[in-house]
């Protein structure tokens, strides 16, 4: 099942996007396409990343954990 917009996403979803979904072929190299996908899949994500929403996502993650962590989560720093 793939999230959309307005769907509750979790840190798991997104790794399974990266790792799963994508090739390590595209994580470096400028593709219109896969930038829409992440818009269309991410935006939310990386809004409430940004208003420090996902907070609890960085709790535990040695060794990226305190403030800011959650930040590490999101798809792409360019979305918003």
């Amino acid at each position: 099942m793939q999230a959309v917009a307005g769907d509750p996403m979790d840190a798991d979803q997104v790794l399974a996007f990266w790792l799963k979904e994508c090739s390590p072929s595209q994580w470096f190299v400028k593709d219109q396409a896969l930038d829409e996908l992440l818009r269309r899949r991410f935006i939310d994500l990386t809004r409430q990343a940004i208003a420090g929403e996902l907070a609890a996502w960085g709790r535990g993650c040695w060794p990226w954990t305190g403030p800011g962590a959650a930040a590490g989560s999101v798809p792409s720093p360019d979305l918003a």
